[in-house]
């Protein structure tokens, strides 16, 4: 006999009708339906939005995975604990047919664990704290889908619960939801595929209607932003769009390419982002630049790319799609600059702060108002932090120049530049403490730059607060113990705020590093000292860092 026959058997002895226990099995299920929905609904948007966050591309998603650990991410602690134990609970009452008062064992452990899954998802949503995406017409299609199938499948399970190993499955299917996403996805593939190829075209179509504009394409592991910003800057007297923060994709430019590009522009600066070889060419198939700039190649996303060498192919190929009468400008401070020259059939604008080059820096400082320097014997003050950000400057500049305004115009322009919003951003905190917000950033070079100018400044005690870095693939723990060894003299302590990567940073650094919980952890402030904030991390760390 099944628990649930036993069950009702139970409630038959009480004296209850046929027809009144045909309605208490109906509610029961009912109920346990409702519970599993509620339960499997928290992880079921979590997941989407952390599957948005990632661009819906299942290689950045595997990388977030392996790093931060796919356990953790996709079933979480504390759940995984409660199902596991509600499972051991649930097979020894069906074992065994224990019974408590006139209730078996199996049907009070289904009940209460799934009852206690949908709290915690209730109590999410009542505090704030349900994480779900940003609503756009694919992540609602997605996550509707994905709902729908949970649904369909937590019916099934909640009216034959009857059956020992579908009352397994109940117990531990809200654990799985984030599965509905991804079937969902697939399912949606092939219409958003399709949806992708019109907007494409219809991009195509927009561009080629604009003869007359002049098109800049920015890409390279680290400064793409910041040159944007500032070539923008000295160019803002011109009919000019400019992708905004964040757009750097081969959708996001041709929605921007569809909805805001216009015959009265004269100027088109976009930033060209890539994760593997072939994008920047879409994008430039786009776009059409007849000007290219590559900042630096460094070793971001290596968990992607593979390689050095491939992510160095991938951002070559904005040159390579360059016309011969176009301008192409390089920083050849950049260790792959001699590869990438080869590639371009158009000629080549050099740039450098320490060696032959056409425009090169002499001269360089730096102070609390930012950097100065000397080009072609004009004087430079941007008010940018970080000596690093002088190629970024040189290259805005020299493009500048092509597109008709000479350096010195460039110069007095750039006296009133606010840089990016937590791109080697200095903050002055009101205990009297210096930060440094480069929490934008994610690159290895922005990290070495992060901890030059560290090394550079005043302040004691120094302090760095860092999760350290994504996506770098195989060379995660040689560029963390890289990043340890230079900051071994430089930092007084070392704050990580997750665990991935400590071990390999300590043993560069030379000694143990405090780890902290990035929702409570606080220092002890006070005047003079210098914390430098590097990598992705919440804006409420850097603002308790300011209090």
């Amino acid at each position: 006999m099944s628990p649930l026959q036993r069950t009702s058997r139970e409630v038959d002895r009480c004296g209850l009708t046929l027809e009144k226990r045909r309605c208490y099995n109906v509610l029961v299920h009912y109920i346990l339906f409702v519970l599993i929905v509620i339960a499997g609904l928290s992880p079921l948007l979590t997941f989407a939005r952390l599957w948005q966050v990632k661009e819906w591309r299942i290689d950045r998603l595997r990388e977030h995975l392996r790093h931060e650990g796919w356990f953790k991410q996709l079933f979480g602690v504390v759940k995984p604990s409660v199902t596991a134990l509600g499972l051991i609970v649930l097979i020894i009452g069906i074992i065994f047919d224990v019974k408590i008062g006139r209730f078996l064992l199996s049907d009070i452990s289904l009940f209460f664990t799934v009852g206690l899954l949908a709290w915690f998802t209730l109590f999410r949503f009542v505090i704030f704290k349900q994480a779900h995406p940003v609503w756009t017409l694919k992540s609602f299609a997605v996550s509707a889908f994905a709902f729908v199938l949970f649904c369909t499948i937590s019916f099934v399970a909640a009216n034959y619960m009857d059956i020992a190993l579908i009352a397994i499955i109940a117990i531990a299917l809200p654990l799985f939801a984030f599965v509905f996403v991804g079937i969902s996805l697939g399912v949606f593939y092939p219409l958003d595929h399709l949806m992708k190829i019109r907007i494409l075209v219809r991009a195509r179509n927009v561009r080629e209607k604009c003869e007359n504009l002049t098109v800049v394409g920015i890409t390279g592991s680290v400064g793409k932003t910041t040159t944007k910003e500032l070539l923008s800057h000295i160019l803002k007297d011109r009919e000019m769009l400019v992708t905004p923060a964040h757009v750097n994709t081969e959708m996001g430019v041709a929605n921007l390419i569809i909805k805001k590009l216009k015959n009265k522009h004269q100027i088109f600066i976009v930033e060209m982002g890539a994760y593997r070889k072939g994008e920047i060419k879409l994008l430039c198939s786009l776009a059409k630049p007849q000007m290219g700039i590559i900042t630096f190649i460094g070793r971001q996303h290596l968990g992607l790319f593979g390689n050095q060498e491939e992510l160095c192919k991938a951002k070559g190929e904005l040159f390579e799609a360059l016309p011969a009468e176009g301008h192409a400008f390089l920083n050849t401070d950049s260790e792959h600059s001699a590869h990438l020259m080869e590639r371009s059939s158009c000629p080549v604008h050099t740039i450098s702060t320490g060696g032959h080059a056409s425009y090169e820096a002499f001269d360089i400082q730096e102070s609390s108002k930012g950097i100065t320097f000397t080009l072609r014997d004009v004087h430079f003050e941007v008010p940018l932090q970080g000596t690093h950000q002088i190629t970024n400057v040189l290259l805005a500049v020299t493009c500048a120049e092509s597109l008709g305004v000479p350096i010195a115009e460039s110069a007095k322009r750039l006296n009133d530049f606010h840089g990016m919003p937590q791109t080697f951003e200095r903050k002055d905190g009101a205990q009297g403490q210096l930060v440094l917000d480069d929490t934008h950033n994610t690159s290895p070079a922005s990290f070495r730059a992060a901890i030059e100018w560290a090394k550079l400044q005043k302040g004691s005690p120094k302090i760095l607060v860092t999760e350290g870095l994504l996506e770098l693939g195989k060379d995660e723990d040689l560029i963390h113990r890289e990043l340890g060894l230079l900051s071994r003299d430089v930092f007084d302590e070392v704050v990580f705020l997750s665990k991935k990567c400590v071990r390999y940073f300590e043993q560069g650094f030379g000694s143990t590093v405090t780890r902290a919980d990035k929702k409570k952890f606080k220092i002890a402030l006070s005047e003079g000292m210098l914390i430098v904030c590097e990598g992705r991390m919440p804006e409420s760390v850097v603002q308790r860092l300011l209090s």
